[in-house]
């Protein structure tokens, strides 16, 4: 199976016998962080070039807690990783798990920020900006840090960026993403000889982290807009003719346009039937008074074509039509496992159950009749037990056992200042206590009454 963006799995917990019918064969206690290598698209280029798509020169781990405070200096795991059918692999002993919550992100390719000490917060982590820049009439490959791309991502378990602590053998995914962009460009144009390419108005400057929501657009507020950035490769004379395309032209930051004059422009240079020609390409869609914007994302990849064969799209400063597509930039295999433990929801009015995500999704109002029914792939299993956990433990949410059954009840979300909340419960067999099952419980705030 593939999916369309790079996929980085970190399980907790390193499994010694899966189906063991004692205690004395659980999970270990300790967190294994196994990190999936970016895919790229080898092409005509030099080495460098093609590996900065897919090279990994650090990682650096950060740790916050319960507050979103950071709970150690960020850790250089590369370093002390192994590396093994293109996969890392770090593992630090938890020693004395306690169930706390955690967030965990991971970045790649860009060194730390004296700014992020202990205690510092993950909003202030996302105020970072990349020590990279894109500059007036230098190349693209500025961007690099070193020789490689800055990288990002978020863990997550169950659907919730909050860890606990525990060895349960679920996995915790993060989805490892570039922060910048990718442009090709193709010359489909009767006549056309492309002999120069830039890119105008393109954002100088993005900050290291998307929030949590990968459709969110950052921009720095002290970016600017810089002019004649050169393509990635300057090192020969450009002439592309018809059919010919340059794959990995440019690389950019995300951003959005906000208006069509103000939006980031190809500039095409050439000559059309032996007469001079340029364009000046914008990303945006239609005429300045009725149009919509062409957002740059990071981790994406836009495909400029020029001439027959592209959607016919207006542009009032051209006579040539052009096409610019939008798509995630790699696809990456996903690793699935399985559950020894496992759950069925009983369906309850007003409340929704995502067994893939183990994701238990409720209204504000208040419940008592929420259950789950267990079973279990462990022999020798003869109870379970269910807890609430959390530091500290919240208490708008309870749990019962009633043989292979859990029973869940909470407290209506209906305070004046409520916020949408989140707790997490874990459910163990008496056949490997070690072992956890956990369930993500969200409930949504009420409506005030005007």
């Amino acid at each position: 199976m593939k999916i369309n963006y790079l996929s980085v799995i970190i399980a907790l917990g390193a499994v010694v016998t899966l189906f063991s019918c004692s205690s004395e064969n659980a999970i270990s206690p300790e967190l294994t962080f196994t990190i999936g290598i970016p895919k790229g698209e080898a092409v005509v280029y030099d080495a460098v070039q093609d590996a900065a798509e897919t090279k990994i020169n650090s990682l650096y781990l950060y740790e916050f807690d319960s507050d979103k405070k950071l709970v150690a200096a960020p850790i250089d795991i590369k370093s002390v990783s192994t590396i093994n059918d293109g996969f890392y692999t770090y593992t630090r002993d938890l020693k004395t798990p306690d169930k706390s919550i955690r967030y965990f992100y991971i970045v790649a390719n860009e060194e730390p920020s004296s700014l992020m000490t202990v205690g510092r917060t993950i909003d202030e982590l996302k105020t970072i900006s990349l020590s990279e820049t894109l500059g007036t009439n230098q190349s693209c490959a500025s961007l690099l840090s070193g020789d490689a791309f800055p990288m990002t991502g978020i863990a997550t378990k169950n659907g919730s960026t909050m860890i606990p602590l525990t060895n349960d053998g679920i996995k915790i995914e993060v989805a490892l993403t570039r922060i910048v962009a990718r442009l090709d460009i193709k010359n489909n144009m009767e006549g056309l000889i492309i002999t120069d390419i830039k890119l105008n108005q393109a954002n100088n400057k993005s900050h290291l982290l998307l929030d949590q929501d990968v459709n969110a657009i950052y921009t720095p507020d002290k970016s600017q807009k810089v002019d004649n950035v050169l393509p990635f490769d300057v090192s020969s004379d450009l002439s592309m003719g018809k059919g010919d395309e340059i794959k990995k032209a440019f690389y950019l930051y995300e951003g959005n346009q906000g208006s069509r004059d103000g939006a980031v422009r190809v500039a095409v240079t050439g000559t059309l039937g032996g007469e001079a020609v340029f364009y000046s390409i914008p990303f945006w869609n239609g005429t300045k008074e009725d149009g919509t914007e062409i957002v740059v994302q990071r981790n994406h990849l836009y495909h400029l074509i020029l001439g027959e064969g592209s959607e016919k799209i207006p542009d009032t400063d051209t006579n040539a039509s052009f096409m610019l597509t939008d798509k995630p930039w790699t696809e990456q295999n996903v690793v699935h496992g399985f559950e020894i433990l496992d759950a069925t929801y009983t369906a309850v009015s007003g409340t929704s159950y995502d067994s893939q995500k183990h994701i238990l999704t409720i209204e504000s109002k208040a419940y008592t009749d929420l259950s789950f029914d267990f079973t279990t792939k462990f022999e020798g299993h003869s109870s379970y037990t269910a807890s609430v956990i959390g530091s500290p433990v919240p208490s708008w949410i309870r749990t019962d056992v009633s043989g292979d059954c859990i029973k869940v009840s909470v407290d209506a979300n209906d305070a004046a200042d409520a916020v949408e909340r989140e707790a997490i419960f874990e459910v163990t067999s008496n056949a490997s206590p070690n072992t956890y099952y956990t369930i993500v419980v969200k409930q949504g705030k009420a409506t005030p009454v005007n």
